[in-house]
């Protein structure tokens, strides 16, 4: 497991955060808030996961909570109402369109999941991990391919 570092991410303010919150209906765990906060919009370092069935899988940056951000998480709910689940609140993206979201589908408990944006509500999602700090811990630097 390597530590984390964040590039390229602003301050959040908390009442960011509240109105997520407050729009969903659903409350944001501490982990991925506290992250948040410090590095809105951030890049982690290093980035790449692993699903079940996908090796490699690139977190380029977390999702910026604050209004002033143009592809958000809330303008991102907003465009995929109907496409991404009800229970997914978008918090991270990677370099083709896929989120990584935190899912409120089992009730008190919050998950980590992928939705590939190439298929409709729960079949493009994949499970990940249990938490936000527990993908921090999945991350791991790609190999680049040989001759580069």
């Amino acid at each position: 497991m390597a530590e984390v570092v964040w590039r390229f991410g602003i301050p959040a303010k908390r009442e960011d955060v509240e109105m997520i919150e407050q729009r969903t209906g659903f409350s944001l765990p501490s982990d991925y808030v506290d992250c948040v906060l410090k590095n809105n919009g951030g890049r982690p370092h290093p980035c790449a996961f692993d699903l079940e069935h996908r090796k490699a899988v690139v977190f380029e940056a977390l999702l910026r909570v604050d209004a002033q951000a143009g592809l958000g998480t809330l303008r991102v709910m907003e465009l995929l109402e109907g496409r991404l689940p009800a229970s997914a609140v978008p918090i991270g993206r990677d370099p083709f369109g896929n989120l990584i979201c935190l899912d409120f589908t089992d009730p008190g408990r919050c998950a980590i999941v992928f939705w590939d944006h190439e298929q409709e509500g729960v079949q493009g999602v994949s499970y990940v991990c249990v938490c936000f700090g527990q993908l921090l811990d999945l991350l791991y630097e790609p190999r680049q391919p040989s001759g580069m």
